[in-house]
């Protein structure tokens, strides 16, 4: 992984060249087709060579995929643990040892994250390529893929030998998928074989479904900033009998307003209510809502309507106290929602189970496969950036449902294949957390031209953003908009 102070060094090195203006801009078109020129053929005889081992690299400095951490106090006894995801981890009794074998009973702190999303496939750096053995290359699609990591005191943990942790993971994609893992050391993707049938879990998903649908309750309408009563809606009494109500004790002159919404019956058109004369007895009662009293006058006749406390001097600082904290809650429900419809988002019907004996990167894939893919000795353009940034840079292709997101440094840009008939966007990810983007639209745009491009020199012209992404969310975005 490359380190957050390389990273920015890197990040103010480029800044300051282009304050000082020392930079080359690619001046040449897309390419047209034909004969490739000696440095493309050198380029294309270059694939041949294998290819280098993979690593984990996440490109972001400030965007990390959700890390859930699961404390496990008693390793000696089973447990199970059910993350935000819904995905379930069942843990058997002393599954971990130290680096020597000897049995851990020290509580283990286990972590744990899931990558579904084209944006956290890209954030988590995780090559998504198998290498072969004629320098050529496959792609993954994924299903749902996991990394878990152990450790107990701070230092690292093993799964003891003879264990395994089930992990049942919620996936949103059906269908027949192998278990693949990452071996680090070899940085080659290791098949293990098929991964099973996944099964249906129609309750997970109603169940998320209903989460969202009470958060939309609680926030259908914002909570409105009170605002003073205005003086002609007040009804002032010096008399007033709110011996039931003891909070209203003492309080002379006592002003309320119409809490009802009977035209019939309000004040306003009521004009004679306020004859002092007419009435024998005033009285104060609760009503039904909190907040709300019910006037009753007694004279001749009988005049009952809802009233509230008149929004005026201690009365107005205490609304706008309540307004604040039901702002507060309602802006909370608001980002819970949203929250929880990403996760519906994300959320699945499908259960696909796996037993895992050593903590790693876990997969379920599928080799990406397009008949009518087009092989392309890529090169980019990203604005005024200096050509010397390139060396940085890692494009994705993200493709396949947005399920097949293949990173490719400056060294890889030779084994760019674009498929006409499936999805196709590219994001790629400068120093600094910035981005550049050629989406789904400039690839329809440019798709004739890319044809004809067939096993030569092309030239993508990305967009780069003007600000860089602050989220995981901002990638989401990002990616959202760059599929129109």
């Amino acid at each position: 992984m490359k380190s957050i102070t390389s990273k920015a060094i890197v990040a103010a090195v480029i800044l300051s060249l282009l304050a000082a203006g020392v930079y080359t801009i690619l001046i040449s078109n897309h390419s047209k087709p034909g004969k490739a020129s000696a440095t493309e053929q050198g380029a294309r005889e270059g694939m041949g060579q294998p290819a280098a081992r993979l690593v984990v690299d996440e490109p972001f400095e400030n965007i990390k995929p959700k890390t859930e951490a699961l404390r496990i106090e008693d390793p000696s006894r089973p447990s199970i643990h059910t993350l935000s995801t819904g995905t379930v981890l069942r843990v058997p009794a002393n599954a971990f040892a130290d680096a020597d074998g000897n049995t851990i009973t020290a509580p283990v702190q286990l972590t744990f994250r899931e990558f579904h999303s084209a944006a956290e496939i890209i954030a988590s750096g995780i090559p998504m390529r198998i290498p072969k053995a004629d320098g050529e290359e496959e792609w993954l699609q994924t299903a749902g893929m996991y990394e878990i990591n152990g450790a107990s005191g701070g230092r690292p943990v093993d799964i003891a030998e003879g264990k395994a942790i089930e992990v049942d993971l919620l996936s949103k994609t059906g269908g027949a998928y192998d278990f693949w893992i990452f071996g680090r050391e070899s940085g080659r993707w290791e098949n293990r074989g098929a991964g099973g049938e996944p099964r249906e879990d129609a309750a997970a998903l109603e169940e998320a479904r209903r989460a969202v649908e009470e958060l939309r309750g609680k926030t259908a309408a914002p909570p409105v900033a009170p605002e003073p009563t205005p003086e002609a809606e007040k009804l002032i009494f010096t008399d007033l009998d709110a011996g039931c109500c003891p909070e209203l004790a003492g309080r002379k002159p006592l002003a309320l307003t119409y809490a009802g919404n009977d035209e019939k019956t309000d004040p306003k058109n009521n004009q004679w209510i306020t004859d002092p004369g007419i009435w024998r007895k005033k009285t104060l009662q609760y009503s039904d809502t909190e907040g709300v009293y019910q006037l009753t006058l007694l004279g001749n006749e009988v005049y009952r309507i809802p009233v509230r406390l008149a929004l005026e001097g201690k009365n107005l600082e205490q609304a706008r106290r309540d307004y604040q904290a039901a702002l507060a809650s309602y802006q909370a429900n608001f980002e819970m929602l949203r929250n929880a419809e990403a996760m519906l988002a994300r959320q699945a019907a499908f259960r696909r189970t796996m037993s895992v004996s050593g903590f790693g990167i876990y997969n379920y894939d599928i080799l990406w496969k397009r008949e009518d893919s087009v092989p392309l000795i890529a090169d980019f353009r990203f604005g005024e950036l200096p050509e010397a940034v390139k060396q940085y840079v890692t494009v994705y292709l993200v493709t396949g449902d947005n399920r097949a997101v293949v990173g490719l440094p400056q060294s890889d840009w030779s084994q760019m294949r674009i498929s006409p008939s499936a999805d196709n966007k590219l994001i790629a990810v400068l120093p600094g957390d910035k981005v550049a983007v050629f989406s789904q639209s400039d690839f329809n745009r440019e798709m004739e031209d890319i044809r004809q491009a067939s096993g030569s020199r092309y030239v993508f012209d990305m967009r780069v953003e003007p600000e860089p992404l602050n989220s995981m969310e901002s990638l989401e975005q990002l990616l959202q908009r760059a599929s129109s």
